[in-house]
């Protein structure tokens, strides 16, 4: 397997991988084992193969400058700083596969079986999003977590969207569905 930027390709990497995130310059791919690849300029430098753990990471996204936060197995969220590590929380649900910050401190988490989580304090602390007018959670496969504000953003999947405000989530039959991954550049979510 190998992961190519730019003019470099990263040879050699025995893990599947994910997710890759953009921060300024600096490359992060995340997957498999706890594997993290980092270079703090994807263009020029070669990539450093990290390991955290030996839980599967499947999401990355920027935080702030020079920060990006992962997410996976065991509701690990692991805080990472060019090339340091840290875990930054356990939030005790199911797997997280999706994570996304609109600032340095607003973001949301997403998890299997509808599992959505915010912070407004850079993930100090994490609040749950309840899905409103249902008995139980949705049982459609949802992937991709987008924080439009600081108080609201979108869960996208494979059935209906949902539209975040707050604390709760609501079912918005207007946006797209069938949405099996998503990437994200700048600001702006392509499905």
């Amino acid at each position: 397997k190998s992961l190519t930027t730019g003019g470099l390709t990263e040879d050699n990497v025995s893990e599947d991988l994910y997710d890759v995130a953009v921060n300024g310059t600096a490359v992060y791919a995340v997957g498999q084992n706890g594997r993290v690849l980092y270079s703090p300029n994807g263009t020029i430098l070669p990539f450093a193969q990290l390991q955290h753990g030996t839980y599967t990471l499947y999401g990355v996204t920027k935080k702030s400058q020079g920060q990006v936060l992962s997410v996976g197995e065991k509701a690990t969220i692991l805080l990472q700083t060019g090339a340091s590590l840290a875990l930054q929380n356990e939030l005790f649900t199911p797997l997280l596969l999706d994570v996304h910050f609109v600032s340095p401190s607003v973001g949301t988490v997403l998890g299997e079986d509808f599992t959505v989580r915010r912070t407004q304090n850079a993930g100090i602390t994490w609040q749950t999003v309840v899905p409103q007018g249902m008995n139980t959670a949705p049982t459609a496969d949802y992937t991709t977590v987008w924080t439009t504000t600081s108080s609201e953003g979108l869960v996208l999947g494979d059935g209906t969207g949902f539209t975040v405000n707050g604390n709760a989530a609501n079912e918005n039959t207007n946006l797209p569905t069938g949405i099996l991954a998503a990437g994200r550049y700048q600001n702006n979510l392509y499905t």
